[in-house]
């Protein structure tokens, strides 16, 4: 039978000790080495070099990766069961697997042999190596620890110098672009670049842009503008890639023999006449230093254009809504008559137009974030002119009440094309989600009055909302707040205090924005029990409904935050001239109960945001996985690398991902028509 020996690694490399046991293990029989780590393919690689070894067995596993023996010698037991011979280094590493090992399989270990006299008598030291034993064994599977002791190097005699030659210097290329000989794209340039330093320049950031091997014809070479390594031609390398560029090259006859069998040629050169055009696919008669600048400007922006993509799931969408959500049983609820399955299909499909069409390709700008400068918040670029166009296309109004201008749709419908609002720009759909949410609130609690200056203008998008709840010293305990508001004659109040983490608190979108505020009266109780709701305007509304004077309310700052840049997170001021004209909502000290209507219409939107910044990720992670080459595809011949998605455990990962996203979607509209239920089912 074969032998089994146990190699000790670093997962990169193998240990000493395991060479001269394979040495050992070879006087017994074929010898199997099990390499068994993480990430180890290398170890496996040195151990199928190793003189003398048949077979390399890899178990590649996390619980592997330290060598533990509780981890090990489980698998051990497992693969011994086809060996006579189970060895492995002396080292503390054998010492303390094979122990375990033994046990497991109900034998006698022999530890630190020196020697093998047969299959079953072996040589070992004992009495602190005094005196050598020799010991036998009748067990099926003999369990063995080797002893190993490094050598001692020794001087010789040198040679005498002949002097004939000697070493000038060396020069390392180091690069992450791929090997020359095996690219799939190559960039290559020629004498016309003129120096190393306009090589350079030139040749590798195209290069790097398109995840090209950079190469150079031998007239580039010979003149030092790039080392021998990178030559293409008959006296470099032979190369054949999918799409190679040659810039500046004029087409000698050896650099043709080079690379005239590449799938795609490209040619740059400011000589129509250049014998590279009669072998290019296509051809640039220009300068190159005009050319490559242009054409990496606009692989940039189709890069960009690229990354911003985004496909509305309206198949998926769809498919929830009739078949999970039921929504022709929420259509037929009293109020929703209007609603009907054709209808939200139109809504679908233009929502699903202005999200990939608008709102998606702002998202790079709205990365640049919001500015603020003298107390006033300019939005990011873009994102006031996708707010124009979001108010006129009636989207803000789209589950708002229709008795104060909204279109009264269902929650359901609404919920639907608020995922692709989400999905296509989280930070933009932020401020339609805080401003339906206040609307919600003042619809539930305000009085008719309030209702009839605020709603019609907040329901149509002329108007945004905030929420300002928490303060410096409160955190998430509102029973902190110390905002106040003080009584007038005329039936507003002057509020006073500071609020942070106010989402679109301040911007230059709407004409108007509602803030609603947690306040104290001057009388009110201790804790939650004393807090009021009010409506604080940032610009006071005349009799007529026209704008009048700005209200005492000012941005102090915006947070810097890790992401979703576009919206602005404001820290807001209320009354630092005396007080912030405001109006009470509701009744007194009721105000925490008040804006949980708001905060619970609110957080049905947040875990919509996070299923549909899901989805976006997800559709990146397959454009990659379809993108990204590497490692042949299993049981090929073909060691040529695949889109990582076929492989299988990539595939897994994203039908995992898929899975998850289905099913939050399918909760996030269940309960969206839960709560048309709640608020319509008679």
């Amino acid at each position: 039978m074969a032998i089994l020996v146990i190699a000790e690694h670093d997962n990169q490399s193998l240990k000493a000790g395991t060479l001269n046991t394979v040495t050992a293990a070879a006087k017994l029989g074929e010898v199997h080495v099990l390499v068994a780590g993480h990430n180890a393919a290398a170890a496996a690689d040195a151990a199928k070099s190793v003189a003398g070894v048949a077979k390399v067995l890899l178990a590649d596993a996390a619980q592997y990766a330290h060598g533990l023996a509780e981890s090990l010698s489980a698998l051990v037991v497992e693969v011994a069961k086809g060996y006579s011979h189970v060895l492995a280094p002396a080292s503390s590493f054998g010492k303390n697997l094979l122990p375990r090992v033994a046990a497991l399989l109900d034998v006698a270990q022999i530890s630190e042999i020196t020697a093998i006299e047969s299959a079953d008598t072996f040589v070992r030291p004992v009495y602190a190596g005094n005196v050598l034993a020799t010991v036998q064994s009748a067990d099926a599977i003999k369990v063995i620890t080797v002893r190993w002791v490094p050598l001692p190097w020794k001087s010789v005699a040198v040679a005498a110098d002949p002097q004939l030659s000697s070493f000038v210097g060396q020069e390392l290329t180091k690069s992450d672009r791929p090997e020359l000989g095996a690219a799939k794209i190559i960039v290559s340039g020629g004498r016309a670049l003129g120096s190393e330093e306009q090589f350079k320049s030139v040749i590798e950031p195209l290069a790097d842009k398109l995840g090209a091997a950079v190469g150079a014809s031998r007239a580039a070479v010979d003149a030092g503008y790039a080392p021998n390594d990178y030559q293409v031609g008959q006296t470099g390398k032979v190369v054949a890639p999918q799409l190679y560029f040659a810039v500046g090259i004029s087409g000698a006859i050896q650099h043709l023999a080079g690379m005239k069998d590449s799938k795609v040629i490209v040619a740059i050169n400011k000589d129509e006449e250049a014998p590279i055009f009669q072998v290019a696919d296509y051809g640039i008669v220009g300068d190159l230093f005009t050319v490559v600048p242009e054409l990496l400007a606009e692989l940039s922006n189709k890069n960009e254009e690229r990354f911003m993509i985004y496909n509305a799931p309206v198949k998926e969408i769809r498919f929830v809504l009739n078949e999970l959500a039921e929504l022709t049983s929420v259509c037929s609820l009293p109020g929703y008559e209007d609603c009907s399955v054709e209808l939200v299909d139109a809504i679908l499909e233009e929502a699903a137009k202005f999200a990939e069409g608008v709102l998606a390709p702002i998202n790079k700008q709205g990365d640049k974030g919001a500015t603020l400068k003298d107390g006033e918040v300019t939005a990011a670029p873009g994102f006031k002119e996708a707010w124009q166009q979001y108010v006129e296309s009636g989207w803000v109004g789209l589950r708002a009440p229709a008795d104060f201008g909204g279109q009264g749709m269902p929650a359901l419908v609404a919920i639907a094309a608020e995922e692709m609002w989400c999905s296509s720009n989280l930070a933009f759909s932020l401020a339609p989600l805080l401003t339906l949410s206040a609307v919600e609130a003042i619809h539930h609690h305000a009085s008719e009055e309030l209702k009839a200056v605020y709603l019609p203008r907040m329901s149509s998008g002329e108007w945004t909302g905030t929420m300002n709840l928490t303060e410096p010293q409160a955190g998430s305990d509102l029973a902190q707040v110390r905002s106040r508001a003080v009584p007038q004659a005329d039936g507003s109040y002057l509020v006073t205090g500071q609020k942070i983490f106010i989402t679109w608190g301040e911007h230059d979108m709407a004409d108007n924005i509602v803030h609603l505020v947690l306040a104290r009266l001057p009388d009110a109780p201790a804790g939650v029990k004393g807090i009021s709701l009010f409506i604080v305007p940032k610009f006071l509304v005349n009799a007529d409904g026209s704008l009048g004077a700005r209200n005492d309310v000012r941005c102090v700052s915006l947070e810097h935050k890790l992401g979703i840049h576009g919206s602005p997170t404001a820290v807001m001021s209320f009354g630092d001239n005396g007080g912030a004209v405001g109006y009470l909502v509701g009744e007194a000290n009721k105000g925490l109960g008040y804006m949980f209507t708001m905060m619970n219409h609110a957080r049905l939107g947040v875990g919509v945001e996070g299923m549909s910044v899901s989805e976006r990720a997800y559709q990146k992670a397959v454009e990659y996985a379809r993108d990204r080459v590497q490692s042949r595809a299993i049981g090929s011949p073909d060691p040529a690398g695949v889109a990582i998605i076929k492989h299988p455990d990539i595939r897994r990962m994203l039908m995992t991902m898929r899975s998850q996203i289905e099913a939050q979607r399918a909760l996030a509209f269940y309960t969206a028509a839960a709560l048309d239920r709640a608020s319509r089912h008679p």
